[in-house]
């Protein structure tokens, strides 16, 4: 059987096996399994959060879910997660379950630097920063009235890092009392700070994916209008080469080979001109779309577009 000692964070549990003897009685062995069975609960944590995510969902709900986890192994812990701005300057508030909302409203864009609180000053350096008691720790200077206000006591943040090293955001617990981390709880931390890169990636994986697909899509549209097009022109070109071995006259043929190019090119309107036999000038010989009365005008050659 197991039995549990004390309660909170101090909690401890205990499994003991009793044998009996008829004779003599009976042997009892305890020993004591708090950490197997937090560890156990981390890894359990860890797998219902990864089941979540392969699901799919709203990144913002994803995150809330994991604080939701952590904050069920961990009584009386409130979990922040924020994520580095992409000026890498400032924090943006990525997810929070059980924090008040003002609190986390204010802090939303918050600096990093060697003194903005544990989350700030975590991001800045690339490091976990433990904060025991809020109320004397100068890195919390400039947020000590704000966190005290809404009675938080202690802060731990952890990093969230890639694979070379560059800070994502922070996963922070906040505790009501002033205390430090026990084993357990950094285990946590470093599990929960790991699950939020994880999510970062496949959300990014997931963008790269959409990404893709969308310069898939605009390649094939681009390719079916090419298509479509050489069609189109592979069409007007077997009217004229059918015009031309019919006995119509070159006014006629010279009228469908603009009407054919005009509707290629989505023109509203356009003209052919006939150079004259002296090269120094041109007329018109078919139009479509202008105004009538052209085709006896002429135009130099070397004057003007034409």
């Amino acid at each position: 059987v197991e039995f549990g000692v004390g309660g909170g964070a101090h909690a401890r549990t205990f499994e003991a096996r009793v044998t009996a003897f008829s004779d003599v009685g009976a042997i009892a062995i305890v020993r004591e399994v708090t950490e197997a069975r937090r560890d156990q609960a981390i890894q359990a944590g860890q797998s219902r959060f990864l089941e979540l995510l392969a699901r799919g969902g709203e990144f913002t709900d994803v995150l809330t879910s994991l604080i939701n986890i952590i904050e069920e192994q961990s009584p009386g812990m409130s979990g922040l997660i924020l994520l580095l701005d992409s000026d890498g300057r400032h924090l943006r508030v990525g997810a929070s379950a059980s924090l008040p909302w003002e609190y986390v409203d204010t802090i939303e864009g918050m600096s990093i630097g060697p003194s903005a609180g544990s989350c700030g000053t975590a991001a800045y350096l690339g490091q976990r920063v433990i904060v025991e008691n809020i109320a004397e720790d100068p890195r919390w200077a400039g947020l000590r009235d704000l966190a005290l206000k809404y009675g938080l006591r202690s802060c731990w943040s952890q990093p969230v890092l890639d694979d070379d090293g560059k800070v994502l955001g922070t996963f922070a617990m906040y505790f009501r009392t002033a205390k430090s981390p026990t084993g357990a709880e950094l285990k946590v931390i470093e599990m929960a700070a790991r699950l939020v890169r994880v999510a970062l990636e496949q959300r990014r994986a997931k963008e790269e994916v959409e990404v893709a697909y969308e310069q898939l899509e605009r390649r094939i549209e681009e390719r079916t209008r090419e298509i479509e097009q050489r069609r189109r022109v592979a069409e007007g070109l077997r009217e004229i080469l059918a015009a031309l071995n019919s006995s119509r006259s070159l006014d006629e043929v010279l009228e469908l080979i603009l009407e054919q190019a005009e509707d290629f090119l989505q023109a509203e309107a356009g003209a052919l001109y006939r150079t004259q036999p002296d090269g120094q000038s041109l007329t018109m010989a078919a139009f479509k779309g202008l105004a009538a009365g052209g085709l006896d005008a002429q135009v130099n050659v070397g004057d003007g577009v034409l």
